[in-house]
């Protein structure tokens, strides 16, 4: 009997696991145990506990407003420009699409995604 199976999910317990389980044509590969590892030491690294790691070099965060920061607007800020992108606001537990002219206020939260060295430099101002 022939099986039709359309996605198979394994489970490797190292990287070389891993390159051989995506050789023979597996469709996800996952290692539980690194990716907690990494997850983990981004929660105790990091200044911000809301670091998300998107890939190895690229993260989001929310960052609240820099004091320099009041009432300019985005496309203002030498330190966002053509550095991150501004995902949004949050506001409550929802997060708004903010617009580069919007002047930012005292307790504003913003979603910042970009490469993790350019975001250290904006958390560390």
């Amino acid at each position: 009997k022939k099986f039709s199976i359309s996605t198979v999910i394994c489970r490797a317990v190292n990287s070389q696991h891993k390159e051989i389980l995506n050789l023979i044509g597996a469709d996800l590969v996952v290692l539980p145990e690194e990716e907690a590892g990494i997850k983990l030491a981004d929660k105790i690294c990091k200044k911000y506990r809301n670091f998300n790691r998107i890939t190895e070099n690229f993260s989001s965060i929310f960052l609240k407003i820099n004091k320099k920061w009041i009432g300019k607007k985005i496309s203002e800020i030498d330190e966002l420009k053509d550095k991150v992108t501004v995902l949004g606001k949050k506001s409550g537990i929802n997060i708004k699409k903010i617009k580069e002219i919007e002047t930012l206020k005292i307790d504003d939260i913003i979603l910042v995604a970009g490469e993790n060295q350019c975001l250290e430099k904006i958390i560390n101002l």
